[in-house]
């Protein structure tokens, strides 16, 4: 792949992602020093913007609050006229509206976009970053008799826990945690003195298309990451 290709790839990222083309992107990107600056600056900005718009609880009592002073605004309006602002301004109300619509959607549709995942190289981005922070164990895999259980009992998901089949590999524990705004079960492994770490995500919130039993690698920092699709789980291996 060349510089071209890939600013043509990087364009249309979102809807091709098949196993190939991602794989030369992302080695493309690793030799070419300008593509490399190209995609670290798009990273930090979807980072910058996920920081900023990050999902917080309400404060209690905020929406009882709300909804009573719209009552309180719709009573008003209905037992008299509307008031107007001095020199001849429009309605307090009907400018208000307006921006107060336009503001519901725009953070309707921010909170659409950001609450899924929107390309494969998302997913392995997201999870190589949770590897790199070295969260710790919330459980040992001998102290829990089932998993998936305790999975279950966290997670708004069924976990099922695929068999990797790879020699050497051995599960020592888990925990769940957070790619970007959604919540993921995370599997600890080791094999010798290597960590490597596998994420469990729910396919309601994967949009974009993949093929079941399909791995897509992925070259990403000094990591590696296959992801694949099984049934009703993604799956996120990082290395």
């Amino acid at each position: 792949m060349n510089c071209q290709e890939y600013r043509e790839w990087f364009r249309k990222r979102e809807i091709l992602s098949s196993e190939g083309i991602v794989s030369e992107a992302y080695l493309h990107a690793k030799t070419c020093k300008e593509c490399s600056v190209m995609n670290k600056i798009d990273t930090d900005i979807e980072n910058k913007f996920r920081k900023e718009l990050y999902m917080r609880e309400v404060p209690d009592g905020l929406l009882n609050r709300i909804e009573l002073n719209i009552k309180s605004i719709y009573n008003v309006k209905k037992r008299t006229s509307v008031p107007r602002l001095k020199h001849g301004g429009t309605s307090l109300w009907k400018t208000a509206a307006p921006a107060f619509a336009v503001a519901a959607m725009v953070l309707l549709f921010i909170s659409y976009n950001f609450a899924y995942f929107r390309s494969v190289e998302e997913v392995g981005r997201l999870s190589v970053e949770s590897h790199m922070e070295n969260l710790p164990m919330m459980f040992k895999a001998e102290e829990v008799k089932d998993i998936s259980l305790w999975f279950r009992e966290r997670l708004s998901f069924p976990v099922s826990i695929p068999e990797i089949g790879e020699s050497g590999l051995k599960l020592v524990g888990g925990r769940k945690c957070k790619l970007g705004r959604n919540e993921v079960a995370y599997l600890f492994y080791k094999k010798g003195d290597k960590r490597i770490s596998l994420y469990v995500i729910d396919t309601k919130k994967i949009k974009y298309e993949m093929e079941d039993n399909k791995k897509y690698h992925l070259p990403f920092k000094e990591c590696e990451v296959d992801i694949w699709k099984s049934g009703d789980m993604v799956y996120s291996l990082v290395r």
